[in-house]
């Protein structure tokens, strides 16, 4: 409900095996379209991508072989593990997007660095922000 007010996407990781019972209460606010499942557990991801092809899901920190996996299932991006946004290779970034998977890089809290993270080619900016920036 949160985000609603907000007029926010809600982006939700993933810590346990619920995964079904997340989808029920995310569907009950947004449709499936509108909704991110996140998790650093690539079988929550398959979880999700079993009931709906219609969720974009979310791999955290990614390598080339979950590259490959979220590539497979389609409808999906990815953040590396990098402490700052800034040290990702752009080479990296373009291989993702060479492989149709998506790439963020963790959250753009600050204007500047959503800004940065727009030139960097970055596809999408989750934020714990609630106030705009």
């Amino acid at each position: 409900s949160l985000c609603k007010a907000y007029g926010s996407i809600p982006f939700i990781e993933t810590k346990t095996s619920d995964i079904s019972d997340v989808l029920e209460v995310a569907l009950r606010f947004f449709r499936e379209e509108e909704i991110v499942i996140s998790s650093v557990q690539m079988p929550h991801l398959e979880i999700v991508r079993q009931i709906t092809d219609k969720v974009f899901i979310h791999h955290i920190f990614s390598d080339e072989q979950t590259l490959h996996r979220l590539q497979e299932l389609g409808n999906s991006g990815l953040s590396y593990n990098y402490p700052d946004y800034r040290l990702c290779p752009l080479e990296l970034i373009n291989k993702t997007h060479a492989a149709g998977v998506q790439i963020c890089l963790r959250a753009g809290d600050t204007v500047a660095a959503v800004r940065d993270m727009i030139t960097l080619g970055l596809d999408y900016i989750p934020t714990n922000c609630i106030a705009s920036i």
